[in-house]
């Protein structure tokens, strides 16, 4: 009976151990997914801050073509002595000034900026989570056992790297020049 009990504890530390360090990989793996997956949250913010800046810099561009349009509309609507013109030329600034009372490129334009500024907080928000999920993957599989554990399974610990503060290459550029 002794003899038994002697077996079935030392099967049972047995068992305990291989599942300690098949759990050790198995947190290992699902942080290395955590930092995965905070990497793709950033490429989204990356992606729509550069649609966003296409779109803004598409706003500016016909902003300043309608613009250009009325300015050119109402100086063709004048004589060259600075007097008003005909009466078609005054129907016709009454008109753009009735159908454009502010210019409605601008409210577009407004909404593209406050949308970039939203964006550019999300993307320093999806940095930080990606830096702090790095931290949290390193930690564990740097810390003792887990590190001994994962190095007798062979798993392949990543090297993620921490993200700087600095501008980032996908940082807004001058889009009109």
């Amino acid at each position: 009976m002794k003899k038994f009990l002697v077996i079935g504890s030392i099967i049972a530390v047995i068992v305990l151990g291989v599942f300690m360090v098949q759990s050790s990989q198995n947190g290992a793996i699902f942080r290395e997914e955590q930092v995965n997956t905070a990497k793709s949250d950033m490429t989204v913010q990356y992606k729509r801050r550069a649609d966003l800046l296409g779109n803004l810099a598409d706003a500016i561009k016909s902003y300043n073509k309608h613009e250009a349009d009325v300015l050119k509309g109402i100086a063709e609507g004048r004589t060259p002595d600075g007097k008003e013109g005909d009466v078609n030329a005054s129907a016709y600034i009454r008109a753009v000034a009735e159908r454009y009372p502010e210019l409605k490129s601008v409210k577009n334009y407004e909404n593209y900026m406050l949308e970039l500024s939203i964006t550019e907080n999300k993307i320093a928000k999806v940095r930080e989570h990606y830096n702090a999920q790095v931290k949290e993957y390193k930690r564990y599989t740097r810390k003792f056992p887990t590190s001994t554990f994962l190095s007798i399974l062979g798993y392949e610990i990543q090297d993620f790297k921490y993200l700087d503060y600095q501008s980032s290459e996908e940082a807004p550029r001058n889009l009109l020049e």
